[in-house]
């Protein structure tokens, strides 16, 4: 099985590694450099996160806002607005 690795917006290659906390807890990070403590699979309740300099970090799981059918509205509705149509 492969490490998990993110290519970021610049093309840049990183791979999720494990470490432990001082208290023994696991933390994960990402590292561009391969070697020991890789991680196979996201942990659940975890998500890649990219910032808008191209850092990428891996987070909890952030609640939605809104839904998928309202985005999927949303996403509909601007198409049709870029497409010329009135609202």
């Amino acid at each position: 099985m492969a490490a998990v690795q993110y290519t970021n917006r610049k093309g840049q290659v990183y791979f999720l590694h494990q470490g432990k906390t001082k208290t023994g807890k696991p933390k994960y990070y990402f590292s561009m450099k391969t070697g020991s403590n890789l991680v196979q699979t996201i942990p659940d309740g975890y998500e890649v996160y990219e910032n808008a300099n191209g850092q990428v970090f891996l987070i909890k799981e952030q609640p939605k806002v809104i839904t998928d059918d309202e985005r999927l509205l949303i996403e509909r509705r601007l198409g049709r607005i870029r497409g010329g149509e009135k609202l």
